[in-house]
């Protein structure tokens, strides 16, 4: 908290920048922000503003209200489908921590033109882990799509979210990686994709995209889903996995992630020392 109010994490300069405002920066490398959407909830919105006041009124999606990361991932895209249905769309968690913006681009690069080469895949940045660590999501690696590549993008064989201690020693110790949920695909492909699953999620969200003007009222009567949970677990078939090993990156979900991070680059966040920015 900053003066005795609860900041989101995504919002907070922990080193400088927020996450936010560092996502943007590491996006603007390979994706202008004339094309780039970001999606807040509504009690956000004054700290959204403030970081964000370079971005186009037309591409800030805002929601009523927190209904999850499925809402929040599926009516971008079928705004998205509406306005440009041949795209292909990477998204982007702001709450991570990223060592390197360029090499993690890079990697976002490739697994662009993985999806230009095959359009019905779904292509996902693994990174190599550190430790083993249960409060993340893993993906086990399959065959190379191109097995003689210096860098090869796998297919995958599974995904795993907060797995077990004796599941979560064998992934590591046979190769699994970490899923940053750094996903690029066709937005074709993801819908064909939802609608199997999930056709009533994508009816009602499509009609959302059409309406704006319901978005409040339809919220308010929502469901809370999550897109790993709901849906990106049920594509396994679909994935292939962009191995990292050459970035640092973390889910700064809690205090202790955050320092550890730090610790590891060495750096100090600002609430070290300044009393003012205190996070207790």
């Amino acid at each position: 908290m900053i003066s005795g109010l609860p900041i989101p994490k995504q919002y907070c300069g922990i080193v400088g920048r927020s996450l936010l405002e560092r996502t943007l920066r590491r996006t603007s490398r390979t994706i202008p922000l004339a094309r780039t959407l970001v999606v807040v909830n509504h009690d956000h919105l004054p700290l959204a503003n403030a970081q964000l006041h370079d971005l186009l009124p037309l591409n800030l999606i805002v929601q009523p209200t927190n209904r999850g990361t499925g809402p929040g991932i599926l009516l971008p895209l079928a705004l998205l489908e509406r306005r440009d249905p041949d795209a292909t769309v990477a998204v982007f968690p702001s709450d991570h921590w990223i060592s390197s913006d360029g090499r993690f681009m890079r990697h976002v690069e490739r697994a662009a033109a993985t999806v230009a080469r095959w359009p019905d895949r779904i292509a996902v940045l693994g990174m190599e882990p550190t430790r083993w660590d249960p409060e993340y999501a893993y993906l086990t690696r399959g065959r190379a799509l191109e097995a003689a590549a210096a860098e090869p993008v796998c297919t995958v064989e599974a995904f795993l979210e907060k797995p077990d201690a004796p599941v979560l020693e064998r992934l590591v110790r046979d190769g699994g990686l970490w899923s940053s949920f750094v996903m690029v695909f066709r937005v074709d492909t993801m819908l064909m994709a939802i609608d199997r699953l999930r056709p009533d999620l994508l009816d009602v969200t499509r009609r959302l995209a059409r309406r704006p003007g319901e978005w409040p009222r339809a919220y308010a009567s929502m469901d809370p889903w999550k897109f790993s949970q709901d849906v990106f677990a049920h594509l396994v078939p679909s994935l292939v996995v962009v191995p990292v090993a050459d970035v640092a990156w973390a889910d700064w979900g809690t205090p202790q992630a955050i320092l550890r991070s730090l610790a590891e680059r060495e750096e100090k966040p600002l609430w070290w020392t300044d009393a003012a920015l205190l996070v207790a």
